[in-house]
């Protein structure tokens, strides 16, 4: 992630759902995710930026914790296990896409239910 990046995330991405209607985007202090440009941005799309306090992604961010920190070592697994088999293989965006689509479709309702559990924002 990098400014350019947020930047066209935030056009590309963000503004498709929000319709440049008020919206609420909950964020980590990675520094990309701060700067001026991205912050007008955000102004003129309506959405408010929320920060997370540092060490507080497991409080408060219950789907990194529950899903997106599990299927990242899902994608890398995967990787792996690629690379063994076939030790020359390249990787590609197409890959890439692959392998978030795999670890996606193993998920499950109860996963996520239990994600939000986990970080005591639901009983």
């Amino acid at each position: 992630m990098n400014e350019s990046i947020m930047l066209a995330w935030l056009q590309d991405v963000v503004l498709t759902y929000t319709n440049a209607e008020p919206a609420a985007l909950i964020l980590d202090q990675y520094s990309s995710h701060f700067t001026e440009p991205v912050l007008e941005l955000a102004e003129r799309l309506r959405i408010q930026i929320i920060l997370v306090p540092a060490g507080q992604t497991s409080t408060l961010q219950p789907l990194d914790v529950g899903i997106n920190g599990p299927m990242l070592k899902l994608r890398q697994k995967i990787w792996r296990e690629k690379k063994q088999y076939n030790p020359a293989a390249s990787d590609s965006w197409q890959a890439a896409v692959v392998r978030a689509q795999v670890t996606y479709e193993r998920l499950n309702s109860a996963t996520i239910s239990q994600s939000f559990v986990k970080t005591y924002l639901i009983d």
